[in-house]
């Protein structure tokens, strides 16, 4: 090869390796003509025949078929299946489609494949050759790359070959890039050519070597001699690839209509069967000596049973160059030759590819073709197949359920904007619950997958009904089931903190919690040196009912001592307990009840007299005993209302007790 000495040392390199146990992969990157193809061949006659050399290549026709480059790149290892284990094996013969095991693991295709190509390896090293990626099917391509990124110590050395900047990409292998030929390899390849003309066809072929000879082959006699138009020899195009692609058309609108049509046929089935294209090219009345005039212009190989392009722009030409009335006419004339089960994807395909408006009965046989590769764990080509049925029928229902469906398979594949764009469309046709359930599910996990943030839950449940001495519900989180209640640590924390009139506040009940409390002006405020009189004006506007206290029993009744300086400082100004302020904010559902006026006699200080009028404020006592709560108010509502009122009781509330003299537990 002239200009690729660089290539072909790597990949001698790596074959040398490979034979003394290091695996190893690689992936040529290029565009169309610039020598991949070759580098293979060349990889191939440096392996010698030492080595054993598996070859694979991508056909644009069936790249919706689950496995099918896999299928053919491993036919001279089909004996050494048996020898996998059962999972390993049971996965391999369900991806081609030889089992009835269920749904193929991938991670098991994965491993077979690296395991019987080791197996092959042993006996002697192995060259793998997979040639025009882009047009590899996924699930192909997942197994291969899933093996060729585990070839530390096998004799395997595998080479890929795709097109630069065309899907999908290959992660996780080193990757070469193939550039254009140096000017010195142009002119030493076009040595037959004058100066003048061979420095025009360099400067329109860019260093690509196939534009190279194909403009170098295309030249008249006259050109030849330097007579050259001064405008270029081909159309300006976008890329080299187009300007070369423009050129091979116009080489295969020279032939004559039944070698066009021989071609068409060829390109249209892409599998290279000599027996399928010369019986779907019956239907146009050709035969196999129409076949000469394309060897002749160097198009096709013809050798034993098949039939193959001599580059991939050659049938890309040759397909396109037909009328669409050609081309849908070829697709439905190899459907009509392709019979048996094990073709039954391919005729799919042809029917989908000859139709042009709705078809219902060409629309179930893709859904057929789709429930086919999902069940061999070809989730892509699953949601392609099901995707062109939702696009061929009529009924509303059906292709909500095909969307639906392929949103399913793509969402499996990984393929979350395409998962998420059939979801959206079916769900605007969708009229089942369990449809329209299947389609939000979808929407979700996409959403989930690709982090975005789903709007909260607007918690609407109505606030809790205060009551006297009541603390703060406890927070709660939103769920459809159980909803923060307003007010409480959940909801301020959603609403961007509690208000200002909340403050954080040590644990005020048994159960040590801290967290955000209604402030009490009973709790906060400082208690005054002289209670004023309550009187009905200067009384804390409450909903509650004031009940006269009642007279202290002769069993309550007791002679008192005046008080020691430490009591005394510790004692507060009684209060009384019906009329203290209620920390409740929100008015009572229903009306109160019209207050009465208390008829407690106004608090004494305690220097002024050893005697209280209220019976609920006691004195202070160095003996505490045990008292019985009243009924109405209870222990925790008293314990809240009136934390500093200077009595002897201690309340016990739940496994704690609280002692009135000095608020502490």
């Amino acid at each position: 090869m002239i200009g690729r000495n660089a290539e072909i040392a790597v990949l001698s390199r790596m074959i040398a390796e490979s034979r003394g146990g290091q695996g190893n992969a690689v992936a040529l990157y290029g565009v169309a003509g610039i020598g991949k193809s070759a580098l293979l061949e060349e990889a191939a006659s440096r392996a010698g025949e030492h080595a054993l050399v598996l070859r694979a290549t991508g056909v644009e026709a069936e790249s919706e078929l689950p496995y099918a480059a896999l299928h053919l790149l491993l036919r001279p290892a089909r004996h050494l299946i048996d020898r996998l284990p059962a999972g390993q094996r049971a996965a391999l013969r369900g991806a081609f489609g030889e089992g009835h095991e269920g749904v193929p693991d991938r991670f098991l295709v994965g491993l077979a494949v690296l395991t019987l190509l080791a197996d092959l390896a042993e006996e002697r090293p192995l060259l793998c050759l997979i040639d025009d990626v882009h047009w590899l099917d996924r699930a192909s391509l997942d197994a291969l790359t899933f093996a060729a990124r585990r070839l530390a110590a096998e004799r395997i050395t595998m080479v890929f070959a795709g097109r630069d900047g065309a899907e999908p990409a290959i992660n996780g292998i080193p990757d070469l890039r193939i550039s254009g030929l140096a000017r010195s390899d142009c002119e030493q390849l076009l040595a037959g050519l004058t100066p003048e003309v061979r420095d025009r066809v360099i400067e329109e072929a860019e260093g690509n070597p196939l534009a190279l000879l194909h403009f170098a082959g295309i030249l008249t006699p006259e050109q030849r001699a330097g007579h050259l138009a001064p405008l270029p020899l081909q159309p300006p195009e976008p890329s080299m690839a187009g300007r070369l692609e423009q050129s091979l058309r116009a080489t295969v609108r020279r032939l004559p209509e039944r070698a066009r049509l021989l071609l068409l046929v060829a390109a249209a089935d892409g599998s290279g069967s000599l027996r399928l294209v010369l019986g779907a090219a019956q239907a146009f009345g050709a035969g196999p000596e129409d076949l000469e005039p394309a060897e002749h212009a160097a198009l096709i190989d013809v050798s034993g049973d098949r039939l193959r392009f001599r580059h991939p722009l050659v049938k890309a030409a040759a397909y396109h160059e037909a009328p669409l009335a050609r081309r849908t006419a070829a697709h439905r004339a190899l459907a009509g030759v392709l019979d048996g089960e094990e073709h039954a994807d391919r005729r799919a395909w042809h029917l989908s590819a000859a139709t042009l408006e709705p078809d219902e009965q060409t629309s179930a046989i893709l859904a057929s073709a789709g429930d086919r590769a999902a069940g061999r764990g070809s989730n892509a080509s699953a949601a392609t197949a099901y995707e062109r049925a939702a696009q061929l029928t009529v009924d509303r229902e059906r292709r909500a359920r095909w969307l639906a469906a392929a949103a399913e398979s793509a969402l499996g594949a990984g393929q979350l904007p395409r998962a998420a764009a059939a979801a959206d469309r079916g769900r605007r046709l969708a009229a089942d619950p369990l449809l329209l359930a299947r389609l939000a599910s979808v929407r979700a996990a996409v959403e989930a997958e690709q982090g975005i943030r789903l709007r909260p839950r607007t918690c609407s449940s109505p606030p809790p009904r205060a009551s006297y001495g009541s603390r703060p519900p406890r927070p709660r989180r939103c769920s459809p089931r159980r909803r923060a209640r307003p007010g409480s640590r959940a909801t301020a924390a959603r609403s961007g903190g509690p208000p200002a009139s909340w403050s954080r506040s040590p644990p005020t009940w048994g159960c040590g919690w801290r967290g955000w409390s209604r402030p009490s002006a009973a709790w906060n405020a400082s208690p005054p040196a002289t209670p004023p009189p309550a009187s009905p004006s200067s009384a804390p506007p409450s909903p509650w009912t004031c009940t006269p206290a009642k007279p202290p029993s002769p069993s309550q009744t007791r002679a008192t001592r005046p008080p020691s300086p430490s009591q005394t400082r510790a004692a507060q100004p009684p209060t009384c307990l019906s009329c203290a302020p209620s920390p409740k904010t929100r008015p009572p559902a229903r009306p109160p009840p019209p207050r009465q006026t208390c008829t407690c006699p106004p608090a004494r200080p305690p220097s002024a007299s050893p005697t209280r009028a209220c019976p609920s404020a006691r004195p202070p006592s160095r003996r505490r005993t045990w008292a019985r709560p009243p009924a109405k108010p209870t222990a925790q509502q008293r314990a809240r209302a009136c934390p500093r009122v200077a009595c002897s009781r201690r309340w016990k509330v739940g496994r704690f007790r609280w002692w009135g003299v000095c608020g502490r537990w």
